[in-house]
């Protein structure tokens, strides 16, 4: 079975959006396919905490969860058929 990458760009270190790591997120979709395996983008469902700017508050964990489900559902069944 391929492994799965999962990263969010805003949710690392506390960054404001668009400065210090700008690109993060798209830097690890390279190494991911560098690498041949999926990827998962947290900023595509949710964003970091507004409390502290940085993790996941409360309920975003099952957000994240919840938008995981379906994108891991279709990776094992990709992976059955080949």
């Amino acid at each position: 079975m391929r492994r799965i990458l999962v990263c969010g760009d805003g949710l690392s270190w506390g960054v404001i959006p668009g400065t210090r790591c700008a690109g993060h997120g798209e830097a690890f979709r390279a190494v991911a396919a560098e690498k041949s395996v999926f990827f998962f983008g947290v900023n595509t469902v949710t964003t970091a905490s507004r409390v502290a700017g940085i993790h996941l508050g409360d309920g975003q964990h099952a957000t994240v969860g919840n938008g995981l489900a379906p994108f891991a559902r279709d990776m094992m069944d990709g992976e059955a058929r080949e």
